[in-house]
């Protein structure tokens, strides 16, 4: 994966805050694997944008903010909060969501 420069992450960053959720998504990714020039890993950053993109609706995202919700990362571990976003990711097709909660299933 290529890095972001920082004019591009100040452009992708003025778009999450105006409410686009494709770059509230990427910029979840870009703290989570910092990639991004002079960005470091920052999971807590990684979630705050990828639970906004969640909360209206982007599939990727409720994947992402379920799946750091399940394990606890950058965020405490809710298993109730994770399991409603990762079956909404579900429910709108992401097929790591519907792995995921059927492996949950299985174990319990």
């Amino acid at each position: 994966m290529r890095k972001l420069t920082k004019a591009a992450l100040t452009r992708l960053t003025k778009k999450a805050l105006n409410g686009d959720t494709d770059a509230q998504f990427v910029l979840a990714n870009v703290y989570c694997y910092a990639a991004a020039d002079g960005v470091t890993r920052d999971r807590i950053k990684a979630f705050e944008w990828a639970e906004k993109a969640a909360l209206q609706g982007h599939t990727q995202a409720l994947y992402f903010a379920g799946d750091a919700l399940l394990w606890g990362k950058g965020v405490a571990s809710d298993r109730a909060r994770a399991l409603k976003m990762l079956d909404k990711a579900a429910l709108q097709g992401c097929p790591n969501a519907y792995h995921t909660i059927k492996s949950i299933n299985q174990n319990m």
